[in-house]
């Protein structure tokens, strides 16, 4: 592989380091499906380009220099050679192009997203976590020809201007956020609350009730709080933590 690290910018390096340590976070959590699902992350020193996995790694395997530097076009511009997924660049470039208050983007094919995904029903503040998310969810439904650029608008219209998550329905989940740090804590946030939504569910169906819901105005509160977080200076100052796990276990990332 060609020396990534000299051809590019400081800020692009870090947003890389940050990336790959994502895509080994998601790994030790049970977050990946394979190789097929994908994140994407900002260039931050060229907002109209973003970083992706290639085809073809792990997210156990993915290091700083492998993500491919990429735009709406999914053009290979470092020309490293690398194979990219033409639906990943679709999905993520919709909602990195409609907001540019977002750094990052997270999509999962886990059981617990895939089968909230499926029912007929929307994720329910049924948990403080859950209601990080409250008025900050949209769906969007499968559409069979997927690498249909045109999609692109449909998608930016559901999670619209507010909207942190985005659930796909019958396929899976996608976070949004304002760093790869905060997007991280998104994303295993939102896969706990729809876990534990359906576990609710189907403890409430067999004990012949439902789940209660707190008030609106609760939920709103909570969800307004969270956002104030996302907001704040220091909103990331857990990260170094999580990279440090990582350096313990494996530094190999940073590559």
């Amino acid at each position: 592989m060609t020396d990534i690290r000299s051809r590019v910018s400081e800020a692009e390096w870090e947003a890389r380091v940050n990336l790959a340590a994502f895509f080994r976070l998601a790994a030790r959590h049970d977050l990946s499906d394979l190789a097929l699902t994908h994140f994407a992350a900002r260039v931050p020193d060229e907002p109209d380009r973003f970083l992706l996995n290639p085809y073809g790694l792990m997210f156990e395997e993915v290091t700083a220099s492998s993500l491919v530097k990429t735009d709406r076009d999914g053009g290979d511009l470092l020309e490293t050679g690398s194979p990219l997924n033409t639906v990943g660049i679709m999905l993520h470039s919709a909602v990195l192009d409609a907001r540019p208050d977002i750094a990052c983007t997270a999509h999962t094919h886990t059981v617990p997203g895939m089968a909230l995904a499926s029912l007929d029903t929307k994720l329910l503040p049924i948990s403080q976590t859950a209601m990080m998310f409250h008025g900050r969810v949209g769906y969007h439904d499968w559409e069979s020809h997927e690498t249909d650029m045109d999609e692109r608008e449909r998608l930016a219209r559901d999670i619209g201007l507010k909207g942190r998550a985005l659930v796909l329905k019958n396929h899976g989940l996608l976070a949004a956020g304002p760093s790869i740090p905060s997007t991280w804590v998104l994303l295993y946030e939102l896969e706990r609350a729809c876990a534990s939504q359906l576990d609710a569910m189907g403890a409430a169906h067999a004990a012949g009730t439902r789940p209660d819901l707190p008030p609106a105005s609760v939920c709103e509160k909570t969800a307004t709080q969270f956002d104030e977080f996302l907001a704040r200076p220091g909103r990331d100052d857990d990260w170094p933590a999580y990279l440090d796990r990582l350096d313990r276990e494996d530094p190999s990332y940073r590559d």
